[in-house]
């Protein structure tokens, strides 16, 4: 009897034993074939050869192709960079006038409406010799800074790079040289305008690019921006305290900053430091 079950147990159930084990085989190396072809789809396989190149070395045209690609990169992307730094500076001198108006209006309140002014007359001067006595119009002007009404960073046009933040002494009456001056003052004539009178005028400007040039006995195109903006325009504060941006020195009347009016109509205009504006109305900014 223990015969017969050890026959039974041995070929029936044996063979099933060893049938079920072969079907777990081979379940198991098809799902490894499997993973094995996934795997092989992912993989990068290195280009073939090229006759007589060296493995692992760098083809021109590769570094050709880099090369385009990171200049196309850089004429994309510089316009944008600078076109965003501009806008920068743009926003940033819009806030000093602001801030400037603040300074106009507090000094207008000490001084019954006056304009800023570190004296009586400039007559005997060039207005444009910046820091050379009080002949210097910007003198003028640094009076809403010697008087605390204003500081020189406040006054100084993140697109001059030569302007001070700092004063150089604690002394000083007026900017060293005309390079620091970041802004043009309305220049006076012999009726002075006054802060928030009922006629609107030009109160402060970019610095205009005719003085210097002028200065330095060179021609000038008095239709030109100021470079404190690279030549794309500039920002003007009004009398009432309002600012603008203006992509040309004409005003809507037809009135050029740069230039007083008997000027304007000269086919060569030319300038010494001693032209006064035809009247309070006249926009004419400087140095």
């Amino acid at each position: 009897m223990s015969a017969l079950l050890a026959l039974l147990d041995e070929g029936e159930f044996g063979a099933s034993e060893r049938h079920e084990r072969s079907l777990v085989d081979a379940t198991m190396r098809r799902i490894a074939s499997d993973q094995e072809s996934r795997r092989a789809r992912f993989r990068m396989h290195p280009a073939p050869s090229e006759p007589g190149r060296v493995p692992g070395s760098v083809r021109l045209r590769d570094l050709a192709s880099v090369a385009a690609a990171v200049l196309l990169g850089c004429a994309v992307l510089w316009p944008m960079l600078a076109s965003s730094r501009e806008h920068s500076r743009r926003t940033a001198c819009a806030a000093n006038l602001g801030r400037a108006a603040l300074g106009f209006s507090m000094y207008a309140g000490d001084y019954d409406g006056a304009l800023p002014s570190a004296r009586a007359s400039f007559f005997g001067g060039r207005w444009w010799d910046v820091g050379r006595g009080e002949a210097s119009h910007s003198a003028n002007l640094y009076r809403l800074i010697t008087g605390h009404y204003n500081s020189l960073v406040e006054l100084a046009c993140p697109g001059n790079h030569g302007a001070p933040v700092r004063a150089e002494s604690p002394a000083a009456s007026d900017w060293s040289s005309p390079e620091q001056v970041s802004y043009s003052y309305q220049l006076f004539g012999a009726r002075r305008p006054t802060w928030g009178a009922p006629a609107r005028f030009v109160v402060l400007a970019d610095k205009s690019p005719v003085i210097d040039r002028a200065r330095r006995g060179e021609r000038f195109d008095a239709e030109a921006n100021s470079l404190n903006h690279s030549g794309g325009g500039q920002s003007l504060l009004f009398s009432d305290g309002s600012t603008v941006w203006a992509s040309s020195p004409r005003l809507e009347s037809g009135d050029n900053i740069w230039l007083p009016a008997p000027m304007e109509g000269s086919l060569r205009p030319t300038l010494t430091g001693r032209e006064q504006p035809s009247g309070p109305t006249d926009a004419f900014v400087g140095p």
